[in-house]
């Protein structure tokens, strides 16, 4: 099992930095996948740009959470997230690489935040959480590689 994205597996991460053209009908380019992730909630084009235009995938997220949420965003989130983790990876034959050379370990994007829908945390020796990230990774994978 892969539970960190840090280190030789933060290729896996969203806040990995590899510009990659985001499959949208204005294909524009962005800076990670958490960036394009955060705009895609926005309902105007100034929370839009507002989130593109953060320097760090840290701040992208944060800007994610001051500005007005599509009504829909629970039903199409976890549509939006495979389609740029599938992007990511297609557009970057290294990157590829890399996610094949995980064979098939189970990918759990493991975290200290509390995050129990896109990943996992450890409680007594335990891993609780529904993964939505490393799921959507690992399907990329079976698709992909």
């Amino acid at each position: 099992m892969i539970s960190s994205f840090r280190g030789e597996h933060a290729f896996l991460s969203n806040f990995y930095q590899r510009t990659f053209r985001v499959p949208h009908p204005n294909n524009f380019d962005c800076p990670d996948v958490e960036h394009a992730f955060q705009a895609a909630k926005s309902t105007s084009r100034e929370d839009f740009c507002f989130v593109l235009a953060a320097p760090t995938a840290a701040e992208a997220k944060k800007r994610g959470r001051q500005i007005t949420c599509r009504e829909d965003w629970d039903e199409v989130k976890r549509w939006y997230m495979m389609q740029l983790v599938l992007a990511k990876f297609h557009q970057h034959p290294d990157l590829q690489e890399k996610l094949a050379a995980t064979g098939q370990e189970v990918l759990v994007e493991g975290n200290s935040w509390g995050d129990t829908y896109w990943g996992m945390v450890s409680r007594g020796g335990s891993w609780v959480g529904q993964n939505y990230l490393g799921e959507i990774l690992m399907a990329v994978r079976m698709v992909l590689c």
